[in-house]
């Protein structure tokens, strides 16, 4: 049987901080430091143990000489206590030195590999291990799967799921059959779950090639309206598509091209009536169709074909002067699909320029798009246990939420996040602005909504935790990101780069002392 790294924590800080305490009860105390240099050489002489095993009382060993048993502690003899009168309580001592042994105890654990007693070592596969780290804290919580199908010279796998009951971590992965490598930009086209009964189901998914480009791994973030385990889970892949992102500068000189009034309706104008210049080398089928310097500035009309087997491509057209390499958006633009001509297009205005600007300017031209490379489908279908590493508190609790009152029913607490179980007292899904995790050592991890979903007056919210050390830029990125992910009444999927997951990410359930909703604190012990 599997035993959580807070346990393991916990056992060793309670029997040093009782030895140090027996000790302590005939010593007077000055202070007690950690050794950093200690800490660097046990931690040398671990790394150099190649397959150690070790039980906790060697782990007890090692940090006991880490934070130094003896270092600041001043022997003294019984009369002079007495004469000080000097008493350490332990429990005051064990809350002040419960940060700094677990300083100590993490590199330790980490580095001897957690075998200790009925730690089982990890016995979760390579792509899992290389997706949440090999000494990742809730390793026996993650469910290895490996319920695989092959289709169109693809292997598709469900490596594995790490799940609480209604939203969870998916990794599935794509293998070639005859062992090569995928082309750098790969990604899957779709992947879907499905559970028995139908229900609101939100996602977004993270695509990851490994260093050697042979194995595609998919994370899926999902949150679902129905249970997540004892039922059987469907998890299916749709084409494989490369992801292009292009810039060019226009070889265009704008000063030479032939000048056309736009009037009226720009709408109105026929691609075949006017420049037809083609804009990029680089850049398949956009063309230059219009263009005029007025009173108002430089205005341009740019069209441009779907092409077969693109999609979700975008085109950014701006001005760039090639001296100083100054950037110039348009203030105004508009875009529309001609259905009769069968194009994408678009007027700029670049407010503020003038003909004798034109020599020192060049059009420049950037376009993103996926490509799809393979059509296929695959699928497999597999159950999963439930979490039981999950804290509940069931409570009947009026809250109002903005302009609307809820009756919280439950609040479940998990590694991957937080749900918010209740009552709709209006018509409206609750919008909680202000809702947070409070810690046993005082410290706060915020929380935002990652979805939803209602019906017949009941509501579930999600929330995660938020990453707290990104730049300012990272953060309203975030957000953004966030907005357009939170309803699970929509089918919502995005896919980025991502090496590893930030384990500020997760949640220590045992650390939680309550949660803060709209103001009012809850108490979860």
């Amino acid at each position: 049987m599997n035993k959580r790294m807070s346990e393991i924590f916990g056992d060793i800080e309670d029997e040093i901080l009782e030895d140090m305490g027996k000790k302590l009860d005939s010593k007077g105390i000055e202070k007690l430091d950690i050794n950093i240099k200690e800490i660097e050489q046990v931690q040398k002489e671990i790394e150099t143990e190649e397959n150690m095993r070790v039980s906790l009382a060697r782990i007890k060993s090692l940090a006991m000489a880490a934070v130094g048993e003896d270092v600041g502690i001043k022997e003294s003899t019984k009369s002079e206590a007495e004469k000080t009168g000097k008493s350490i309580d332990l429990e005051m001592h064990r809350k002040k030195r419960k940060l700094h042994l677990r300083r100590v105890l993490i590199p330790l654990v980490a580095a001897v590999g957690l075998s200790i007693g009925v730690v089982a070592a990890t016995h979760y596969n390579e792509t899992l291990k290389g997706i949440f780290g090999e000494f990742f804290p809730y390793s026996d919580q993650v469910q290895s799967i490996g319920e695989s199908m092959s289709a169109s010279g693809l292997i598709f796998k469900a490596e594995g799921a790490f799940i609480d009951e209604k939203s969870g971590l998916f990794i599935a992965s794509f293998t070639k059959e005859d062992g090569t490598s995928f082309e750098e930009g790969t990604e899957v086209g779709q992947v879907m779950l499905q559970t028995q009964r139908p229900g609101g189901m939100g996602w977004t998914v993270q695509n990851q090639l490994s260093e050697d480009g042979k194995q595609l791994n998919c994370i899926v973030d999902l949150s679902s309206s129905q249970k997540l385990h004892g039922g059987e889970l469907t998890l299916k892949a749709e084409d494989l598509k490369v992801w292009h992102n292009i810039e060019e500068i226009s070889s265009i000189k704008l000063e030479e091209v032939k000048k056309m009034p736009i009037e009226g309706d720009w709408k109105n104008y026929k691609s075949k009536d006017g420049l037809g210049e083609k804009l990029s080398n680089e850049i398949e089928g956009i063309t230059l169709d219009r263009i005029s310097v007025t009173d108002e500035g430089l205005k341009i009309i740019t069209s441009y074909k779907d092409r077969e087997a693109i999609e979700n491509q975008g085109v950014y057209i701006s001005l760039i002067n090639l001296e100083t390499e100054k950037v110039y958006e348009s203030e105004e633009d508009e875009v529309y699909w001609n259905e009769e001509e069968a194009l994408n297009k678009s007027c700029k205005i670049f407010e503020g320029i003038k003909e004798e600007d034109l020599p020192h300017l060049s059009l420049q031209v950037k376009t993103n798009y996926y490509e799809v490379i393979m059509r296929g489908n695959w699928e497999v279908k597999f159950k999963l246990d439930t979490n039981k590493a999950v804290k509940s508190k069931k409570l009947r609790r009026i809250l109002k939420v903005g302009e609307d009152k809820i009756l919280i029913k439950k609040i479940d607490i998990s590694a991957l996040g937080v749900t918010i179980k209740g009552n709709k007292l209006s018509r409206f899904t609750p919008e909680f602005s202000d809702v947070y995790l409070q810690m046993k050592d005082g410290s706060r991890v915020d929380l935002w909504a990652s979805g939803s979903n209602a019906s017949l007056g009941r509501f579930n919210v999600y929330f995660k935790a938020q990453i707290e050390d990104m730049s300012g830029e990272e953060q309203q990125t975030s957000k953004v990101e966030q907005e357009n992910k939170v309803r699970l009444e929509e089918t919502v999927m995005t896919s980025v780069k991502s090496e590893a997951f930030d384990m500020v990410q997760f949640i220590d359930i045992e650390e939680v002392q309550s949660i803060v909703i709209e103001g009012i604190t809850i108490s979860l012990d």
